[in-house]
């Protein structure tokens, strides 16, 4: 590649990744500060095996020796971490429509709309295993471009280690080389299923072979599995808007979506097999799993720009979009990313501001989580708020039952001789225990004390209960 060819991207791709520099979050979402804090934990014991995570094999181990690397506080690190993979993704794409015979204005409206969508800002901001899924995508576009249909299989063959989700993908890209190949594509196979299903297979294997539930199964929460109603097809379909969007000018970037889809198909590009099986399986699946969730459908953004690439380049009358669509999202994106980047905004921080100021640095925590999953759903208060994490899920014995809740009291009881415990009320949220049954060794903080920063939770200290 030429230095020009090379130059090119890199001054494109620039502008998004100075943006994602400016903006990022302070808002911290759910998944980003549980893997701050299991990195933490794992930089602790100093293995990444402790707290790996079996939807997402690979992200773990990454960021623990990115962050053994360059040593600095996990979430942060997790972010950089999610910037530079993210840039070097959004390269990646640039350099495959460097290959091709297209104008300059398409390369770069192309490059921007996809550097600018929600999907690579939130992954370039946050700390999300997805930008995995974004540069194993980048990746194996790149490659099969350059003529290595191979390695590019092998790319492929890594999505899954990023997020278990992605087997649609790889399913698509199995179904499309069979499709176009036939009997010569059992070599490309290989490496398209080995880097996912040896590991997986070890973790698998031996749990089958006892008897016993397979790993990836007993820590897959299934509470999101739903019969689909009427309205589920759309929000699904919606979905593919939001990968680029958030709000109601999802709608219209949807249906422009569709619109280049169906351009595609009719004309057969190349690359139409693949996508139209990886997305009508990535949809078929979404259909029972949390149908409006893009993040879960986050790799589709990629082949997704090439459609609309696809589309308006052929289409001279539809070339202005490409400089407005990119003007559209900065401006639509903008302040919501600037919002997120304001520490002040981001109430889940602000609750755990106070339990700092409320506790003592030596205390413990014990908190809930949604009733629907999310079992290390507040975890992001102790994180930061640098108390101690305990949740019931770790304590032996089933809370369900009298039995199991005494053995609790007992535990909690012994806790408390030795060091300040606190419970956050989401305990008893839809859960299994029962205020009553605690109330007596609950000491409630008052009104002025339990600031409304908490809100709508309230903060108890527990003291042994009196003989």
């Amino acid at each position: 590649m030429s230095k020009w060819k090379l130059g090119l991207p890199l001054l494109v791709c620039a502008i998004p990744l100075l943006l994602y520099a400016a903006t990022l979050s302070d808002n911290f979402n759910f998944d980003g500060t549980v893997f701050a804090l299991l990195l933490r934990q794992s930089l602790a014991v100093g293995s990444p095996f402790s707290h790996l995570h079996f939807q997402h094999l690979l992200y773990g181990p990454a960021t623990f020796l990115f962050a053994r690397l360059l040593p600095m506080d996990p979430l942060r690190a997790l972010q950089l971490f999610g910037w530079g993979v993210t840039g070097l993704s959004l390269f990646l794409f640039a350099s495959v429509l460097s290959k091709r015979s297209l104008s300059l204005s398409l390369r770069t409206g192309a490059t921007l709309i996809l550097g600018l969508s929600f999907t690579f800002w939130s992954a370039g901001t946050d700390a999300e295993v997805h930008c995995l899924s974004l540069l194993f995508v980048c990746l194996a576009l790149y490659l099969y471009q350059s003529g290595r249909e191979r390695w590019a299989a092998l790319a492929l063959g890594l999505t899954p280690l990023a997020h278990v989700l992605n087997l649609a993908l790889v399913a698509g890209a199995a179904g499309e080389l069979l499709y176009r190949k036939r009997k010569r594509a059992w070599h490309i196979l290989f490496p398209l299923t080995l880097p996912w299903a040896l590991p997986y297979g070890v973790l698998t294997l031996p749990s089958l072979w006892r008897g016993e539930r397979p790993l990836l199964l007993r820590r897959t929460d299934t509470s999101f599995f739903h019969t689909p109603g009427l309205s589920t097809p759309w929000q699904d379909l919606l979905s593919l808007g939001r990968l680029f969007i958030e709000g109601p000018w999802a709608i219209p970037f949807t249906l422009l979506l569709l619109l280049s889809l169906l351009f595609l198909f009719r004309r057969r590009g190349e690359g139409s097999i693949l996508l139209a099986l990886w997305l009508s399986l990535s949809l078929l699946f979404h259909l029972f799993w949390e149908p409006g969730n893009p993040e879960l459908k986050s790799p589709l953004v990629v082949p997704l720009t090439l459609g609309l690439l696809s589309l308006l380049s052929s289409k001279k009358a539809l070339r202005p979009l490409f400089l407005l669509l990119p003007l559209l999202l900065f401006s639509l994106q903008l302040p919501r990313f600037w919002q997120n980047h304001d520490p002040a905004n981001n109430r889940d921080l602000q609750r755990a501001l106070a339990i700092e100021r409320l506790t003592e640095p030596e205390s413990l925590l014990l908190i809930g989580g949604s009733p629907k999953g999310y079992q290390r759903g507040k975890a992001y208060i102790p994180y930061f708020s640098r108390r101690v994490l305990l949740l019931p899920e770790t304590f032996p014995g089933d809370l369900t039952t009298e039995e199991g809740r005494l053995s609790l009291r007992r535990t909690l009881d012994g806790i408390a001789k030795s060091r300040p415990l606190y419970l956050l009320d989401d305990l008893f949220l839809g859960g299994p225990l029962r205020r009553e049954e605690f109330s007596s060794s609950l000491e409630g903080l008052s009104d002025k004390e339990c600031l409304a920063a908490l809100a709508p939770f309230r903060l108890y200290r527990y003291r042994e209960k009196a003989p």
